[in-house]
């Protein structure tokens, strides 16, 4: 799970966006170390990608260690968990990533 990766970090209310940029930049260095990218939407600030991040993909998403003598990349993003994406695939005005399921879609929608 990204959440091993991830490990305890403090909450996204108590920080700065000046802080969430830091602290994001640290945790997508790790990701990277398992070759995982983060991929960050236009709508998001640092916080909201940090948030994002900690409470929705380090419980969601999975890493397969192996990877990381491959090279296969890895991508979890922002997109399923913001509500501009979301409001923009809904209308067709953007296609979300291509790892962007119709499944997600829904649950997120309701």
């Amino acid at each position: 799970m990204v959440l091993e990766v991830v490990g305890m970090v403090p909450g996204p209310e108590s920080l700065s966006q000046e802080e969430a940029e830091t602290l994001l930049g640290t945790l997508v260095g790790r990701l990277a170390l398992y070759r995982v990218a983060y991929d960050v939407c236009e709508h998001c600030t640092p916080r909201d990608a940090y948030r994002i991040l900690v409470e929705h993909s380090a419980h969601e998403c999975y890493i397969h260690p192996e990877l990381r003598e491959t090279e296969w990349m890895t991508h979890f993003g922002t997109s399923e968990s913001c509500k501009e994406c979301l409001r923009e695939f809904e209308q067709g005005q953007n296609t979300g990533p291509a790892s962007f399921s119709a499944g997600r879609y829904r649950e997120h929608s309701k």
